[in-house]
């Protein structure tokens, strides 16, 4: 049989962040927030998509991302992050396209806009001891990305 039990290690840590659930989730929902009013004027200035969360909702704000408006633009930011000691990543490999689905022959569904968006995500460094002032310079970085193209 199988067992599901967390480990003790893993239990105590979730046990940990459910304690201080409400001021990591304000601190999240912070970060974010600071992300999103930095880059909201460029990412229209730039025909860039940021994350949206419709009036009904509730976030966990676990990431943010930008949407790009192709894969060479999202694929030249990451570069320029890179070069610039931020680390940000596409996000993922639609599960369609995976090793696991072509090894086993489950990669013939056609799903375009799951492609698409995968080409142009990329997430941003989002962590609970981001700083502001770290924050402020990833936007900046980004911001400059513009003359950079």
């Amino acid at each position: 049989g199988s067992s599901y039990r967390l480990a003790d290690l893993l239990a105590a840590f979730l046990y940990g962040q459910l304690e201080n659930y409400e001021k990591i989730q304000n601190k999240r929902e912070k970060i974010w927030l600071k992300y999103f009013i930095l880059l909201k004027i460029w990412a229209q200035k730039n025909s860039v998509r940021l994350p949206f969360i419709p009036s009904n909702c509730k976030s966990s704000y676990h990431m943010f991302y930008l949407i790009m408006p192709n894969k060479i633009s999202r694929d030249k930011l990451i570069i320029w992050l890179e070069k610039n000691k931020i680390n940000s990543v596409f996000h993922y490999i639609p599960l369609h396209k995976s090793r696991m689905s072509i090894k086993h022959g489950w990669d013939n569904f056609k799903c375009p806009i799951t492609i698409e968006i995968s080409e142009r995500i990329i997430r941003l460094p989002m962590f609970y001891n981001l700083k502001i002032k770290e924050i402020e310079y990833i936007t900046n970085k980004i911001i400059q990305f513009e003359k950079f193209d």
